[in-house]
């Protein structure tokens, strides 16, 4: 119990400490925002590589989180050039050095895990630059966009979670995260719908209520997903945290695997719906 206590009071103090930090970095955006999401990125991809173990040689992983890092530096500073030789470049990067190796064994899932860990986590944050280039959107700065998406995320997070454990009996997939449940994940709306209103009076207040209601349920959706998936990747090596370097609260990819699917997801809402 007494351990129980102790870990819960350090996942409070650092979500104190940097929660707000990480709030008003989303808030200023511009370099401040583009040097977060270089940071979450490489080191996302360096616990990707280490949590599944895949046969990625160390110059192979260095460059993958090189060409990962310049997409969002691309996108911010040079208006999205050369784009599509960075992803020809992570294709060949991943591929290209496994046709010499003298033993086949598991190169094939590692050749597409590497590939996929770069494109995936890359998309996930720098779909963060693409929300905060959008400049005003229904009158609000693309900055409370993004104070929307991580708050909507936290919320929904708290709501399945106290609805889960509440109500929750059926689950939702019990093979690859045994504790989530249908009831739990229906909560994660009723968390975004509470978010909705909360951001219909102070940040977005300038959209309403019934606008953000869209937003707030895709950010439910994809990030609840995004959550999952991830878990398949710890579920298949049978360990509980993608890595302890945040105190209390395991690793980046345990804190922003929701955050990789529902960053796209909004971008892609705003840009289809708020053109």
């Amino acid at each position: 119990m007494a351990l129980i206590s102790r870990n819960l009071t350090l996942r409070i103090l650092v979500a104190v400490i940097f929660g707000p930090l990480l709030l008003y970095t989303c808030y200023l955006g511009g370099v401040a925002l583009l040097i977060l999401v270089e940071l979450l990125l490489l080191l996302s991809l360096w616990e990707f590589f280490n949590l599944t173990k895949i046969r990625v040689y160390l110059p192979q992983k260095l460059l993958l989180i090189l060409v990962a890092l310049f997409i969002p530096y691309s996108i911010q500073q040079l208006g999205g050039e050369y784009l599509m030789e960075a992803i020809v470049a992570a294709v060949m990067i991943a591929t290209l050095p496994h046709t010499f190796v003298s033993e086949v064994g598991d190169i094939g899932r590692s050749m597409a895990m590497g590939l996929l860990a770069t494109l995936y986590l890359t998309v996930g944050f720098a779909s963060m630059i693409l929300i905060d280039d959008r400049g005003i959107i229904v009158g609000s700065p693309a900055g409370n966009w993004l104070i929307f998406l991580f708050a909507t995320l936290w919320i929904a997070d708290t709501a399945a979670y106290f609805f889960g454990w509440k109500f929750g009996k059926t689950k939702l997939s019990p093979a690859i995260s045994p504790n989530k449940t249908i009831i739990g994940f229906i909560g994660g709306f009723v968390g975004a719908l509470l978010s909705a209103l909360i951001f219909n009076f102070v940040f977005l207040s300038e959209a309403g209520f019934l606008i953000l209601i869209g937003p707030a349920f895709a950010i439910a959706l994809f990030g609840q997903l995004g959550d999952l998936v991830e878990s398949i990747f710890k579920r298949e090596m049978g360990v509980k945290d993608s890595s302890n370097i945040i105190p209390g609260h395991g690793g980046i990819l345990d804190r922003f695997d929701s955050l990789v699917f529902a960053a796209p997801a909004l971008y892609l809402y705003l840009k289809w719906f708020f053109q």
